[in-house]
């Protein structure tokens, strides 16, 4: 009965209020003007201030349309996703060179992933939908910050895992002829501030690409296609994809990374964890280079 009211309430009486506050006038017992024609109610009924009384049902906001979802996505590729990609692929092609000053590397990629960051957080603020979607909630040190040292260690198990097994798959002599990983593009790490400076990076670059690939296009690929598996296939194809500059064993690296990482996302539904493991690899594979 008290929602009942309360819906009774905001639709009619609040309405006249705004409208034309003029229009009551309210006499000892009498009311007079639009709101005695428009209702008149008994607080014998219910009380609006009784703590016991159920609260009102908050407002349903209704679901976005598919294609405004599907245009939204296609500009978040467009933007963060496609632009990585074509380097990566042209890099292929291009005479190799030596790699940027380190601290213009370092630099250059945090302010570009900053970026990213802030403007994927304006998008999922304007879309409406709850932030926890996307995995952002509030930060548990266990969960997060221990889950992703453990997510780090998992990841790096099944990475060693791929490669024990597809010498068996692929054959030796395939294994052989892809060579090694390229890193030739990043810069050799200094000591003292350059590890400051290359931590500072990897949080910003872990952040960033895990809230686009996984916090941001899981979803919505799940919202799009109806299946968690497509879209988790589809992120870690996208992740791949555009780190083929580091070649084919780059590639199945990076692969093997993203499908743990998507896993991680699909059932926890944590973005923290994710973007930490996502940071202590990219660090420590960096300074280890």
């Amino acid at each position: 009965m008290a929602a009942i009211s309360y819906l009774f309430i905001r639709f009619t009486i609040q309405p006249i209020f705004r409208e034309d506050p003029s229009s009551i006038v309210i006499d000892g017992n009498m009311c007079h003007g639009r709101l005695a024609a428009r209702a008149v109610i008994s607080m014998s009924d219910t009380n609006l201030n009784d703590p016991s009384s159920p609260p009102p049902a908050p407002a349903l906001t209704p679901p976005r349309p598919t294609s405004e979802v599907l245009v939204e996505t296609l500009l978040v590729l467009l933007l963060f996703v496609i632009p990585h990609w074509f380097h990566s692929v042209a890099a292929l092609y291009l005479p190799s060179r030596d790699p940027d000053p380190f601290v213009y590397q370092c630099l250059n990629w945090t302010l570009t992933n900053v970026g990213t960051i802030g403007l994927m957080f304006y998008l999922i603020y304007r879309s409406g939908d709850p932030w926890s979607r996307f995995g952002i909630v509030r930060l548990d040190f266990t969960r997060d910050v221990l889950g992703g040292i453990g997510l780090f260690v998992l990841a790096l198990v099944f990475h060693y895992l791929v490669w024990i097994v597809l010498p068996s798959v692929l054959g030796r002599s395939t294994m052989t002829n892809m060579g090694a990983q390229n890193t030739s593009y990043f810069a050799k790490t200094p000591g003292g501030w350059g590890i400051v400076l290359l931590i500072v990076m990897s949080a910003a670059n872990g952040l960033a690409e895990e809230l686009v690939m996984r916090g941001y296009l899981i979803p919505r690929f799940e919202r799009l296609f109806g299946s968690t598996l497509l879209a988790l296939l589809l992120s870690t194809i996208l992740f791949a994809s555009y780190h083929s500059y580091q070649g084919a064993t780059g590639v199945i690296s990076v692969t093997s990374l993203g499908i743990v990482y998507g896993a991680a996302f699909c059932f926890f539904r944590r973005l923290w964890p994710i973007a930490l493991a996502h940071a202590l690899q990219d660090a420590i594979g960096l300074a280890m280079q």
